[in-house]
């Protein structure tokens, strides 16, 4: 039987309470206001807006960025549409206030996304698996200071979203959250030292934040990057993050043995080292129940290192390993055409590299191991699709596999087409005994991958006349507890 995910995920209600315009009228039978002039009805995402209106250009650019894709999605994963209306109400309350700057303010913002190749702050994924699919999203948070002197490395708005949500839902154990923001975040005069602010003259990102959409609730991870830590302290990136780890095991206990298999791994000769580390997960969950997923590179792109690094350097062998390196092959010779094993994927640039995520959890004595694909680094829209799609029938994920192409084609009409390579960013391939095969796929809904941002958005929004100036212009409300906690962090 698969685990259930909300055994594993925090939970934050998502409900019609969460909006006066949502009643059973509003999620059955449309109204006459809910149809287009030749009578068909109107997606949720065109008339959600006719309600809520919008407090500026900027989140009215970003729901038109994101709603769409976020809406066609669940629909396509087979979400009610009570579901669609309460989640797409939730992005709106919630989630646009935290995307920035719209891209055409580039010329007076000082931040740009890192989230995905093309720099937009927002990346929907889908999770399927035999039983369901399950949509999931992710952003880079990021305040209208960002970049400034007030928040050289962008790190306000993800602390003041966690506030809110937490808020709102009590129950999210943001304790692993405080902890990591505590070792990873830079406080103090560092945005004086140009080596943090800016190694090489390229910023760096500070945090991710991600989000499931299951059953009515909503499952919350952040994601950290070392780096800058790293760099102001002078530490192997992999070596702070295992550290931070251990200092957090003083309090949990028992994820010192899956922990230790992957320093192992990393600091005894193998094609990934401790400086390859790139990011930490956590869950905002329970800790007794949560898990911290750590994010490392390789240029090791031959099927051959890809088994060397999912076995943790051949100390894997069990039969569900076995299993899972079996339907890896699968999906590896559908994607790439590549039946050597020892034959490379080609590396062009920093971001051609695999990426690992090994996960642990309290009380299990070994890793859950990822694989993450960078597909727009390798191959087109088309080829990705109809591959995944025969891989998907062949392993029994067959309601998947038979319509993906459409599918997709539906979900993302303004960046999918024949010779469209972006539109999906990451695969993620990983074998549990409690769920089987699991994959899950990442895209960058936004349309016009061979132009830029900028050129996108002046097709669709007029510019925005001036943006605020400090984050009380925008309603920043932050708790007495949090605000002392973040003068800790920042300051």
């Amino acid at each position: 039987m698969a685990r259930s995910i909300l055994k594993t995920f925090p939970i934050v209600e998502v409900t019609p309470a969460d909006s006066d315009q949502m009643s059973d009228s509003d999620t059955s039978a449309p109204s006459p206001h809910n149809e287009n002039g030749n009578g068909q009805e109107l997606p949720l995402w065109e008339i959600l807006p006719n309600v809520l209106g919008f407090p500026n250009e900027d989140q009215k650019y970003w729901w038109r960025q994101t709603a769409p894709s976020l809406g066609r999605l669940m629909s396509k994963a087979k979400y009610s549409q009570q579901l669609q209306h309460c989640y797409l109400t939730w992005l709106y309350m919630n989630i646009l206030p935290a995307l920035g700057s719209r891209p055409s303010d580039r010329a007076t913002s000082r931040w740009t996304s890192h989230l995905t190749h093309n720099n937009f702050p927002f990346e929907p994924s889908l999770n399927i698996t035999a039983t369901k699919s399950v949509v999931r999203f992710q952003i880079e948070p990021i305040s209208c200071l960002a970049g400034d002197p007030q928040d050289p490395f962008n790190q306000i708005m993800s602390l003041e979203l966690m506030d809110r949500l937490q808020k709102a839902t009590p129950e999210l154990d943001l304790s692993w959250f405080d902890h990591f923001a505590k070792e990873f975040y830079i406080s103090g005069n560092a945005a004086a030292d140009a080596r943090i602010r800016a190694p090489h003259g390229q910023t760096l990102p500070t945090s991710f934040l991600a989000f499931e959409l299951v059953d009515g609730k909503v499952g919350v991870r952040a994601h950290f990057f070392p780096s800058r830590k790293a760099i102001q302290t002078e530490t192997c990136p992999g070596r702070l993050v295992s550290q931070a780890i251990k200092k957090l095991d003083k309090k949990e206990g028992s994820l010192t043995p899956s922990l230790s298999l992957v320093d192992e791994l990393l600091n005894g000769g193998s094609a990934i080292k401790s400086s390859d580390v790139e990011m930490v997960a956590v869950d905002c969950a329970n800790p007794s129940q949560a898990r911290i997923e750590i994010f490392v590179r390789s240029f090791d792109t031959s099927f051959n290192g890809v088994r060397k690094i999912y076995t943790l350097g051949g100390r894997l062998s069990d039969e569900n390993t076995q299993n899972a390196l079996s339907s890896l092959k699968d999906l590896w010779t559908e994607l790439f055409d590549i039946t050597d094993n020892d034959r490379k994927l080609p590396v062009k640039t920093p971001r051609s590299c695999l990426v690992y995520g090994f996960e642990l959890k309290a009380g299990s004595p070994v890793p859950a191991v990822k694989v993450y694909f960078p597909i727009w680094q390798y191959i087109g829209d088309r080829k990705a699709a109809r591959a995944l799609s025969r891989f998907c029938r062949q392993h029994g994920l067959n309601q998947t596999g038979t319509s993906y192409p459409n599918d997709l084609h539906v979900t993302f009409p303004e960046s999918y087409t024949e010779t469209s390579t972006g539109t999906h960013t990451y695969l993620c391939f990983t074998f549990t005994k409690e769920t089987g095969l699991n994959i899950t796929t990442y895209y960058s809904p936004t349309g016009g991958h061979e132009e830029s941002l900028e050129e996108f958005e002046t097709k669709t929004l007029s510019i925005r006349q001036g943006r605020p100036e400090s984050e009380a212009q925008i309603g920043r409300q932050i708790s007495p507890q949090r605000e002392e906690y973040m003068k800790v962090v920042l300051n």
